[in-house]
């Protein structure tokens, strides 16, 4: 049951694994008891179902119980521990509590230093999901400090090459563009791109997000028709994609809401500004699609720069206060 959930769960089929999830979680308790380390990695994920289908308040109440069980039957160093509270952190982010999320992030990496030293590199990915924290708090030059530190760790101890490194790089020069420092960005963006398309291939979903974020980077430094040619080909080649689950949905959404604001800068005349509000009609309805599909993280759709042209539309008010609204109830 266990693998089939995560099958489903890996092509966006939540709903069903949730249902396994829930049927897991009930036999290992049964089986094992409340306090066994299987059930409470079944009860994390658990928890982690829940979130991904919306039930945010549900997911809270089950992860922070599980946290508590885990330090009390595993200790606060076990691994499994370490990985509920991440788990945890991860939720608080999606119901937008930020402090809570950051300051759970912090504990959990300093535990990890004093298992594992400083050099470890299991500190990776706690160190990536803070900097998305300092992020989203508006932290940047944190958010820069710890992707430096990540990336010096990455390329030590996993190579240049390897994902997530090429995934870090990828943030830090997120955080170069969210200070201003577009021409850095957009360098690192390139060098980013480049090993993308050496591990994936160029038509790969996570090479057409780089190119996405360098058409931002190309808009940020003035050279609109370069960013608009760059973006046409992203959305050439998303539409050949034989998905449409909703993180395809939203990555369609936020490259044609790219296209508009590209096609605004690069060409004045009114037949363009017709077209850029046809691009920009497509994004609400992408988006809208992917809401419909699932997809129910509003601090996401809140922070990503590539809407913010779309932020004074009604339509896009009213696709993030729906969002918002259900996420209301799993704050405090």
């Amino acid at each position: 049951m266990i693998n089939m959930a995560n099958s489903y769960g890996a092509i966006g089929r939540e709903d069903e694994a949730l249902k396994l999830r829930q049927a897991t979680f009930a036999l290992q308790k049964a089986k094992l008891g409340p306090a066994h380390r299987d059930t409470l990695v079944s009860m994390s994920n658990l928890a982690l179902s829940y979130s991904l289908v919306g039930e945010l308040t549900q997911a809270l109440n089950l992860q922070e119980e599980c946290v508590h069980l885990s330090k009390a039957n595993l200790g606060t160093h076990h691994p499994t521990t370490l990985l509920n509270m991440l788990n945890l952190a991860s939720i608080y982010k999606k119901a937008g509590r930020y402090a809570e999320a950051l300051k759970l992030l912090e504990e959990t990496l300093a535990l990890q230093k004093e298992e594992l030293g400083t050099d470890h590199p299991d500190l990776i990915m706690p160190m990536q999901f803070l900097s998305l924290i300092y992020g989203a708090l508006g932290r940047y030059r944190d958010k820069l400090e710890v992707g430096e530190r990540s990336l010096a760790l990455c390329k030590a101890k996993l190579g240049r090459d390897h994902v997530l490194t090429i995934w870090t790089m990828q943030d830090l020069a997120d955080s170069y563009y969210l200070l201003g420092r577009h021409a850095e960005a957009l360098k690192l963006r390139q060098e980013t791109l480049a090993l993308r398309k050496a591990k994936v291939g160029p038509d790969d979903p996570d090479t057409l997000l780089t190119m996405a974020s360098m058409a931002l980077d190309l808009i940020a430094v003035h050279r609109d028709a370069e960013a608009l040619g760059l973006i046409q080909e992203v959305i050439a080649k998303w539409g050949k994609l034989k998905t449409s689950d909703r993180g395809t949905l939203l990555s369609g959404a936020v490259y044609h809401a790219i296209a508009a604001t590209a096609r605004s800068g690069a060409d004045q005349s009114t037949s363009s500004g017709q077209r850029a509000s046809a691009e920009a009609d497509s994004a609400i309805a992408l988006l809208r699609q992917a809401v419909a599909a699932g997809y129910r993280d509003w601090g996401y759709i809140k922070g990503e720069r590539a809407f913010d042209g779309l932020r004074d539309r009604e339509d896009f008010k009213k696709v993030v206060s729906d969002l918002e609204r259900p996420q209301e109830k799993a704050k405090p």
